[in-house]
């Protein structure tokens, strides 16, 4: 599932970006002499590093991936909570009245496993109502204040664990568009070092001309991202 509309300019995953940069950190102080001519200063090579460390430890995926799975097993784990006690609930209307009696049909929970989440809440607060209304005619079912009151506590959780698991994919989504945002910053960065680099060596020194080349020709390994002037 899509979680961004923003657009990678970049074929390369962010790690190989973030080791390429490294590389291109080091290259770049060791080339300075050559480098100044372009106004590459040692500042901004610091800044460029600096830009690759935030990079590299913004907001990683597979961890906003892991809250969301996590707030999506407690939602589960309070929607089968939600439904047991809504069929305890109809079952106590069925022991007292019969079964298909007007107050069983009153709570509105035929075919509950279709409900959408908010649906089942409703539901759900709405046959506490009612069986809040119910309470003295169903005493002789088992039926509590007590009971009532756990009931409407586990429906605040039912509604907790719906809005967390919004917000984990929410956060997924804004997070996963400022990462590509930020990324896309560093590449342009990187390849304008990358152009300066190569214009600097090209028929100079084949070995420090090859230093600036974002990719490797190598079957299987990184290939040239879009965007980038060999």
């Amino acid at each position: 599932m899509a979680v961004s509309s923003e657009f990678r300019e970049y074929k390369m995953t962010d790690g190989d970006l973030c080791l390429f940069t490294n590389q291109l950190c080091s290259t770049l102080t060791r080339n300075l002499a050559d480098l100044e001519v372009f106004a590459i200063t040692e500042e901004k090579i610091s800044q460029l590093k600096a830009q690759n460390d935030e990079f590299k430890v913004f907001s990683q995926d597979q961890i906003l991936l892991y809250l969301i799975v996590d707030a999506t097993e407690q939602k589960k784990i309070a929607t089968e909570s939600i439904k047991n006690t809504l069929r305890n609930m109809a079952l106590r209307c069925q022991m007292k009245w019969g079964s298909g009696s007007w107050q069983e049909d009153t709570l509105g929970i035929a075919g509950m496993n279709k409900f959408i989440d908010d649906t089942l809440l409703n539901a759900s607060r709405r046959v506490h109502e009612k069986m809040t209304g119910f309470l003295s005619e169903l005493a002789d079912t088992g039926l509590t204040a007590e009971i009532l009151d756990n009931f409407e506590t586990l429906n605040n959780s039912f509604e907790f664990a719906i809005n967390l698991q919004k917000d984990r994919i929410n956060e997924r989504r804004v997070k996963t568009s400022e990462r590509i945002t930020m990324g896309n910053e560093l590449y342009r960065l990187v390849s304008k070092y990358c152009d300066i680099g190569k214009r600097v060596y090209s028929g100079r020194s084949p070995a420090h001309y090859n230093d600036f080349i974002i990719y490797s020709p190598t079957p299987g390994s990184i290939k040239v991202p879009e965007g980038l002037k060999l």
